[in-house]
This record gives C-alpha cells, structure tokens and sequence, in this order.
C-alpha cells in the first residue's frame, strides 16, 4: 500500500478527503492521484501492522542530563 497526501479535495470510495488527508491506496491508484496533481507521495510504501507493533515495542533510551561540574 501506498500513502498519498491529498493536494486538493478528492471523492475516494464515496468518501470526500481534503487536501492534506492521507490515504492509503494501492499502487495503480496511486499513480492516477500523482498523474492527475490530486496528491503526492506521503511515505514511500507504508509498513505493514507486523513492522509497526515491532518498531513501537522497542523502548526509546531514557533521556539523561548531561554531565555538568556543579559551581562550587
């Protein structure tokens, strides 16, 4: 699947989008809404549920304060 930023309205699936909704499209069409400057690639191929449950399992690193000598 193909993420597409919408650049003016658009009717998809009988829905209406407004600029700046992403879809989520196949790639045919895809093309038709970049052919016709109805939208532009948001994300190059979206990730598929499994790489998204793995990539938010992973703890981001606990922040720290730097290192600082305290003024005496």
């Amino acid at each position: 699947m193909y993420r597409i930023k919408l650049l003016k309205t658009h009717t998809h699936e009988g829905q209406v989008h407004f600029a700046g909704h992403v879809l989520e499209v196949d790639e045919m069409t895809a093309s038709w809404l970049i052919k016709h400057n109805v939208g532009k690639v948001a994300d190059e191929i979206a990730s598929s549920p499994s790489e998204e449950q793995a990539s938010s399992s992973v703890e981001a690193p606990a922040k720290t304060k730097p290192n600082r000598k305290i003024k005496e």
